[in-house]
Parts: structure tokens; sequence; C-alpha cells
């Protein structure tokens, strides 16, 4: 169909069709669906309709963390009856409703980043195609809470505070809480805010979650925004975790150009809770020319947004790394002069090969030594801060264990070559089983070792590393192992010199047993998955000890196209106005 066909405002169904995929459960996946006009404006999807199926099932991989919950909403397509919706995470069943309806259902507290597959089932939808369709599907987590005071006369319209939630609820994984919590009275906030008033004191007063703040963008915040008269010199600012809005400048701002006082609110508060995030000014501190980015100057709208540039940057943004061990030619073997530690000896013999989707090793000679074999490298797209690293996943398989003995080994190194996370896949000839062992070494020598196993024959090894920024006081460095039955390690708490160590190589050793049978292809590599938090696109966070950031008020206009705002996968209509609300983590394949 010509796309200048569909002109006007209707609505049109459009149906993606794979022939062929019956005889296997998740034969494709739909990797994004966008859909633009003529002007490449991102256009309102509406909902997603389910097939003609005695269970019609719909799976979504999505993100998870502390606190996870989904915002589910199907409605009737052309099946008028109520039938049953089953959500399953991984599975396994967690909530049990009807469709039409419309839900908020706890998934349960993650690791934050950990993936998970949701699947809904609507029973019966055997009678149509497009029995239900899925309107509202939102997973969000714990990201950052806001304590919000005010001064009495400069209470935030609620219309406002639900915008910002619903924002980051559609456009990230992260929730943003906004919660409204007490008057101050002008004694404490005086009219005009002078340069010699004295924070602390009243933050110390009135800032019931003091110290739930760390200073890593991303994390599980609390952060105070308080709402005041003036502030002289300036209309708002981002300090610590901090945010003061000058409310009555934008009020006296509003009214001057009759624009909608609570529309602008949106836009501040976005704007200061950008700078949180790692959102810096526009290049060179200048204005954001992407309106109606929330760094841009302008009319406020009702529907204020991040455009791509500042979105990249913030710490809700996150990277997939992806290594689908569909080839083998970005593999480097290390040589003895490359200077990498080793888990076993190094031995330059042997070849990285793939087949079907896994890579394997082959031909490693015997020899005296007892556990050696050969070393693979791949340098990551940045070196990776060990706090920015939201999970790592491995995973290996091992079959036809009988009369064969060695290892795989999976190594992140940092940037000095030296191991920090290893996960050994150890199978032994002795006894017929096999075991996994995950190792956490620190800069030096100091270690932490943790066995899982016995097994029997073949299994896969599911293993998964992250760094976990909860509770505040006590970060921590987790390893998971689901081999059917996920077991969770703690290896350092709060280890020293390690929040901020940089990850820049990932590793594969396979090591054969001295003189023993080695496995060949039946030790392999499954899938190996990266998610992290790309500082390369981000300033650092903002934090003004000496005095704050000054935000100026002011009625220039700037108009820029629609198609450097945030990419879309769904929208919002305003008057009119197409405004782009979800945006999907970048996943690049190497």
């Amino acid at each position: 169909m010509d796309p200048y066909d569909l002109v006007g405002g209707h609505t049109h169904t459009v149906r993606i069709q794979i022939n062929w995929g019956a005889y296997v459960e998740r034969a494709w996946k739909l990797e994004y669906f966008w859909v633009y006009n003529a002007a490449d404006t991102p256009l309102d999807v509406k909902c997603e309709y389910t097939h003609q199926a005695e269970h019609a099932k719909l799976e979504y991989l999505v993100e998870t963390g502390p606190n996870t919950i989904l915002n589910l909403k199907t409605e009737n397509g052309w099946d008028g009856t109520t039938r049953s919706c089953l959500v399953y995470l991984d599975s396994q069943l967690v909530f049990t409703g009807v469709s039409p309806g419309s839900y908020e259902i706890d998934l349960g507290d993650f690791p934050d980043g950990e993936v998970h597959l949701i699947t809904i089932d609507i029973f019966s939808c055997s009678s149509t195609e497009y029995a239900k369709k899925v309107t509202i599907m939102l997973v969000h987590h714990d990201g950052a809470s806001l304590e919000i005071d005010y001064r009495y006369d400069h209470q935030p319209d609620a219309q406002a505070l639900e915008y910002m939630e619903t924002f980051f609820k559609t456009h990230s994984y992260h929730r943003v809480d906004c919660v409204l919590d007490q008057s101050l009275s002008s004694s404490v906030i005086p009219d005009i805010i002078l340069p010699s008033f004295d924070w602390s004191s009243v933050k110390s007063q009135y800032f019931n979650h003091a110290g739930q703040w760390t200073d890593v963008a991303g994390d599980v915040d609390w952060l105070w925004c308080v709402s005041v008269h003036y502030i002289d010199g300036n209309a708002g600012f981002y300090c610590c975790d901090m945010i003061a809005i000058a409310d009555q400048s934008w009020i006296d701002w509003c009214d001057q150009y009759g624009y909608s006082i609570s529309w602008q609110r949106r836009a501040v508060m976005m704007h200061e809770f950008g700078h949180y995030l790692g959102m810096p000014h526009y290049s060179g501190d200048t204005s954001c020319p992407n309106y109606p980015c929330v760094f841009s100057v302008g009319a406020p709208v009702e529907a204020p947004t991040y455009c791509l540039w500042h979105w990249q940057r913030g710490a809700y943004y996150e990277t997939i790394w992806h290594e689908p061990c569909a080839t083998t030619s970005a593999w480097t073997r290390v040589s003895p002069t490359d200077g990498f530690e080793t888990y076993r000896t190094l031995d330059t013999s042997g070849n990285l090969y793939n087949n079907n989707g896994y890579l394997y090793c082959s031909g490693i000679p015997p020899s005296s030594d007892w556990k050696h074999g050969p070393l693979f490298i791949r340098t990551l797209p940045k070196s990776i801060p060990l706090c920015d690293l939201r999970a790592f996943e491995a995973i290996l398989s091992l079959s036809n264990t009988q009369n064969r003995m060695g290892d795989l080994v999976v190594i992140l190194y940092d940037e000095n070559k030296e191991m920090s996370m290893v996960f050994c896949l150890y199978d032994s000839w002795y006894s017929s089983t096999s075991r996994a062992y995950l190792d956490y070494w620190r800069v030096g020598t100091t270690h932490d070792q943790w066995y899982e196993g016995p097994h029997l024959d073949s299994w896969i090894a599911d293993w998964r590393f992250w760094f976990d920024p909860h509770p505040h006081t006590a970060w921590s460095l987790k390893s998971e192992l689901d081999d059917g039955t996920p077991q969770s390690h703690t290896h350092f708490t709060a280890p020293s010199g390690e929040r901020n160590r940089l990850i820049e190589y990932i590793g594969l050793q396979f090591a054969r047993s001295s003189t023993y049978a080695f496995h060949g292809s039946d030790l392999r590599v499954l899938n190996l998955r990266l998610w992290y938090h790309d500082d390369a696109v981000t300033n650092p966070i903002v934090v003004t000890s000496s005095r704050p950031r000054l935000e100026t008020p002011t009625g220039d206009t700037t108009q820029t196209s629609y198609s450097t705002l945030l990419l879309a996968m769904s929208t919002i209509e305003t008057q009119g106005t197409r405004r782009p609300i979800l945006l999907s983590p970048k996943e690049t394949y190497e």
C-alpha cells in the first residue's frame, strides 16, 4: 500500500504475517515497530491485537529491578466475550484475571537491569482474529523518589506531578515517584531566597529521607524537591540530593505570555531531574535546539520531553552489548606476551569455532600441564565502571560428559588485563560429575569463590553477575547461577577501590586436563550479553558546592524537526500534535 494513500486522521491496522512459524514456540521475535508519517514524525500506536488461537500468547522481554510493577490493560477487539487472562513471568504463573480488564501487578524484586520474559495468555481467542487488544503494557521498577515540600502558596498541581510519573513509566523501566509531603511557612521559606540562605539547616529539618541518596545517578535515590517563591538571581537549580524551583518566577513568566503554569512546572521539574540523571545543558552550555525538549527555550507544551541527544546522556538510557555466538571473527587469540592474567595455564594451540549459534574450541593438544588451553578476547565498545554494570549474562552448555575432562571459563577483565569476575564450568572425568564456580577477584590477589553443583550428564548454566547499588550504605557485587533452580551469592560488600574499576575485555578460555579427552563441540558458549550505562555520552553528574546552576526564564521560541526527539514506539496525542512517549534501550549486535 502506498503510504501516501493513508491521509487524514484515520486509524489503520498493520498486520505482520510470518509463514511457517508454527512448528516451534518463539520462532521469530519483533525487535522494534516504529511507524512514521511522510514528515518523519512518529505516529500513535494504539494497541497490539491478539492472534487467533486457543491460547493467544503475547510475549515480551523486559527489564526488571527492585519493586517491579506491570500495568496491563486489555480491551475487546472483535470478541465481546469476557475471557481468562493469565500472566506468566519466565513460565511461572504470577497473575490470573480477565480480559477486558485493567490491572496493576506486583512482579517482585530483582537485581537492577535483570531481563525476564513476560507472557500474557488470553484464553480462548480461537473464534476470531483481533479478538482482544493490549492497550497498556508498562513494566517499571524503583528508580528515584522525589520528596516534595513547598511553600504554603506554591503547592505543585497534581497534573504536573502525575505527568512526571507517567513520563518515566512510559519512557523508561525506571519509575520516578513524586511524593507530595508538607507545606512550609513563610518563616521557613521567605519571599526571596538570598545567596546566604541556609539550605542545609532547612533540609535537615524537613527532608525526611535525607541520606537515602548516592552520588551515582541511576541508583535508587531519594531527592528533596522544594517549591519556593523567588530565588535571587535564578529560577531553579539542582545540587546533589536537592532540587529547588522558584515557582513564582515561572508564574510571572507564564502570566506575561499567557502560558499554562502546570505545563511549565512539568518542564522545569523534568529539566532539573534531568541534571540529576547526568544530562547537561546543550553543547557549550547553550539552549538545546530541539524544541520542545525541556533543555530548550520556548513556550511550554502539555507533554514536554527530552530530545534524543539529552536522553542518551541520562542514567536511564542503557546500552546492551550482545554476542550471539554466530561468528568467531571478533575474537582474538591471546599470546603470552599480551599480558592477560589467565585462570588456567595459557596454551596457544586450539582453535575457536562456531556452529549453529554457539562457540566451541577444538584442537587443544595433550600436555603435562594440568589445566591448559587457549584464551580468546573481545574488547568491549568502551571501558565500563563496575558501578555502571547493570548485568552480565553468560549461557553455557555441557553435553555428553562421559570420559571427558576440562573447563570452560568466562572472564571479565579490567583495563589492566587483570581478572575481575570469573565463571568456570568444570567437568570431572573422575566422578562423572560437573559443577560451576564463580570467583570474583579484587585488584590484587583477594578473591571470593562460590561453588555450585554437582550435576550429572548434560546441563545448561545461565550465569549472571551485577553491581547491586542497594542499600545505599552497602553496595555489593553479586552473582546468580540458574541451572533450573536459581541460586544467588554476594561476593563482596562495598570493597574498597572496586566501585569504579573499569571493565574493558571479555575472555573465553577453554582448558584441557593434561592428557584426558577434551569435550570439543560438547562444551559450548551459547550467549553473552552485557547491560550497562554508557557514560561515554554522559557528562558527569552536576554537583555544585559553591553555587547552584542558574535557570533563567525566557520568552524566546525555537522550532525544529520532531525527528530529533525521542524515537518512539508509541505516542500520545495532544491538541493535534504527536509527542513521542516511549524509548527502548539501545541494543547493538557485534
